[in-house]
């Protein structure tokens, strides 16, 4: 699950606002103001209960962020990483699949199910 989405869906909204709701301020400094709701952890992303979150005031929960930001901004990017290295891979078979096309359509001088003249058209384009 997408954790930017998912945060911004209707789902996460409602329970962040009943847990905010039903809190004693925030759980570091007793704060009432800027309540917001923060996962402890990601592992029940989407089917959080209460006790995986904690409700922090803004300035508390940005505090966290900045103390664990290493940990968090290199797992991110571990993630995204991978995610890159995926879709990159999923391009480069895209080329190449088209590459080997063209180098056939080249080779042949047609393409199944093209007429003869479109075929010799598109010879002289790839070929300059």
């Amino acid at each position: 699950m997408n954790y930017y989405k998912y945060i911004q869906s209707a789902n996460w909204i409602e329970k962040s606002k009943k847990w905010i709701l039903i809190s004693n301020g925030c759980e570091k400094c007793g704060s009432f103001n800027s309540l917001t709701s923060h996962h402890k952890n990601y592992k029940t992303l989407g089917h959080e209960r209460r006790k995986d979150i904690r409700v922090l005031c803004w300035e508390c929960h940005k505090k966290y962020h900045l103390v664990n930001f290493k940990r968090i901004f290199v797992k991110d990017m571990e993630t995204n990483l991978k995610q890159s290295r995926e879709e990159f891979k999923k391009y480069v078979k895209e080329v190449q699949k088209g590459n080997e096309m063209i180098t056939q359509f080249i080779q042949k001088g047609k393409i199944r199910g093209m007429s003869k003249r479109k075929s010799k058209e598109m010879v002289k384009l790839l070929k300059g």
